[in-house]
């Protein structure tokens, strides 16, 4: 039997019609709802991600403040150079708090925390930061090539007129604590350091008592001509200490006049104490002997009671001096005296220590003759020589503790204060 087909009713007609277009406006709606919510979401990502890197560049901006302060110690120089264009200011104050702190000239070792703000703005999302650092003034005091509790003084001219500055090349960092403007070499510039940022040479204290009792004695012997004269360093590969009082003067422990060659010979690391004093008048020739580069450190005491040119004099090179294979570190309580006179020049040759380094209260120097072939005076201690990288020769000689001040020569810290952190309400403008 064939079923028979079913006819709507009445009024049902088109229904299934009107379904499929109210579902499909629903959808439509539903679709427009998520595309309008997902702009909302990504100006909303945006902005997050805008306020995010405001805040890593404020951030950046403190870190970049902070370098520069144990870098140069100068307040006013923090909101230079700051690391991007999204970095709008970054400013640095010591004090108890950071309205009342100072935020001109030199960090102070006792001047208080020290307090950074760095303001960041990227697409006009703005981050305010602050920090709070303990201050330790820094001394890496063998890592240059002078470090002077006094000043330095470079002879223009000699005694007779002729010109001696010229013939001067001083090339590595001088730090010291007098004003005096100079003249300088070309290509030295000297840096003057905050008051008390610089200790005294430890030649007096407990350094010095702990090391001289024990000391090595040596005197010279004679050289390969009948006036020439050489102190041999040499006991040992490792590190040895040396002391000497020849009793040649009253008012010096080695006393050397002009009567022939002079010539110091080292092995391994050698520390020479001299509680009078050295003066030596010929130029000295300071020469490593191996395994490897010799280090020389000679530290000096000045005899109180010395008057005229000499006095408060702990070092005393008359005919300057010339190293080879040899590191030569210098160290007195007074002053250190390097000089290059005619008469005490053996030979038609200039005086150069390639790796020097000074640590005293003065330094007095004074360049070669401009006559004839005469090279130059030039002492050296370049900036970034690997020898003054972390654990290389001067950190090592400082942790055998062959140096005087060695525990406190080491670098300007500024160390985060725990909890201290904060996100400020940024300024409008």
């Amino acid at each position: 039997m064939t079923p028979r087909l079913r006819h709507p009713r009445a009024g049902q007609h088109g229904f299934m019609l009107v379904g499929v277009i109210m579902f499909a406006l629903i959808l439509s709606i539903l679709g427009l709802s998520l595309f309008s919510l997902s702009s909302f979401e990504s100006q909303f990502f945006f902005k997050s991600y805008d306020r995010t890197q405001s805040l890593q560049s404020a951030i950046g901006g403190i870190q970049q403040a902070r370098y520069v302060l144990a870098s140069t110690a100068d307040l006013s120089r923090v909101g230079q150079n700051l690391p991007s264009n999204q970095v709008i200011w970054a400013r640095a104050k010591q004090g108890a708090d950071y309205d009342s702190g100072d935020s001109t000239g030199n960090l102070s070792g006792g001047g208080g925390p020290i307090w950074i703000r760095a303001l960041a703005e990227v697409n006009g999302e703005r981050q305010l930061v602050e920090a709070r650092f303990n201050y330790s003034p820094g001394n890496e005091i063998y890592k240059r090539l002078m470090t002077l509790t006094g000043d330095l003084s470079v002879a223009v001219t000699d005694s007779g007129g002729t010109n001696r500055i010229n013939q001067t090349v001083l090339e590595g960092e001088i730090w010291k604590l007098g004003g005096s403007p100079g003249p300088w070499p070309t290509g030295c510039l000297p840096e003057v350091r905050p008051a008390g940022s610089i200790p005294t040479p430890d030649v007096e204290g407990s350094w010095w008592s702990s090391r001289y009792g024990s000391a090595t004695f040596v005197l010279a012997t004679p050289g390969a001509l009948p006036n020439d004269r050489v102190w041999n360093l040499n006991l040992s590969s490792g590190l040895t200490y040396y002391k000497t009082e020849d009793g040649l003067s009253p008012e010096w422990s080695l006393y050397r006049t002009n009567a022939g060659r002079a010539e110091i010979r080292v092995t391994g690391t050698a520390v020479w104490l001299l509680k009078d004093g050295l003066r030596i008048e010929p130029c000295a020739r300071i020469v490593g002997s191996g395994p490897g580069v010799a280090t020389l450190i000679i530290v000096t005491r000045p005899l109180p009671g010395r008057t005229g040119d000499e006095a408060n004099v702990g070092t005393l090179f008359y005919g300057g001096i010339e190293t080879s294979n040899c590191n030569l570190i210098l160290v007195s309580s007074g002053t250190v005296k390097l000089e290059h006179d005619l008469s005490n020049q053996d030979g038609d040759l200039g005086v150069t220590s390639d790796y020097l380094s000074i640590f005293a209260q003065n330094c007095r120097v004074m360049g070669t003759w401009a006559i004839g072939s005469y090279a130059n005076l030039r002492y050296t201690h370049a900036v970034g020589d690997a020898r003054d990288d972390a654990g290389e020769l001067i950190d090592d000689l400082i942790e055998q503790g062959a140096l005087p001040n060695g525990s406190s020569s080491g670098p300007t810290r500024l160390d985060l204060v725990a909890g201290s952190w904060r996100q400020l309400q940024p300024p409008l403008n």
